[in-house]
């Protein structure tokens, strides 16, 4: 479910888990390395899921001529206390 100003929430029903996502400057294209890494720091996606989704784990950035000029990488470890 995509909310206002870059929140994402996830309901993960076979866990009785919800997770939201909030980036901080609204925009975007950093919500799905940042949800990527949520769960896979979660441990709730398998490896062949995480190999199908690499697209979103470090999505490219590309200049306004398309040439890649970078990564997106969410940089960020749960604290699990």
């Amino acid at each position: 479910k995509l909310g206002a100003e870059g929140i994402y929430c996830i309901g993960i029903k076979d866990k009785d888990m919800g997770i939201t996502v909030k980036v901080e400057d609204g925009n975007f294209r950093a919500l799905y390395p940042a949800v990527m890494s949520t769960l896979i720091q979660l441990n709730l996606l398998s490896e062949s899921e995480i190999k199908s989704l690499d697209r979103f784990v470090n999505p490219v950035i590309y200049s306004n001529t398309k040439l890649p000029i970078g990564n997106i990488i969410a940089d960020f470890k749960l604290d699990f206390k």
